[in-house]
């Protein structure tokens, strides 16, 4: 699965300092990501649910999340 790291881009970087072509590449990226995400119904972290009732995978993909810096 692509992520922001492959991108190329530090994810610590300040936004402002992005050049036209750095956000093409977060976008191209971002897109790709929310694709995957919405195929496998979301994250559950907790108790979310789709309307059917069923937790969401998407946590399995999650590279950041909780991470202590």
């Amino acid at each position: 699965m692509q992520d922001f790291i492959q991108s190329g881009i530090n994810p610590e970087r300040v936004a402002a300092t992005l050049t036209v072509d750095d956000w093409k590449e977060v976008f191209c990226h971002a897109r790709e990501l929310f694709k995957i995400a919405i195929k496998i119904r979301g994250t559950s972290i907790f108790d979310w649910r789709d309307l059917y009732g069923c937790k969401g995978e998407n946590q399995y993909e999650l590279k950041v999340y909780g991470l202590e810096r």
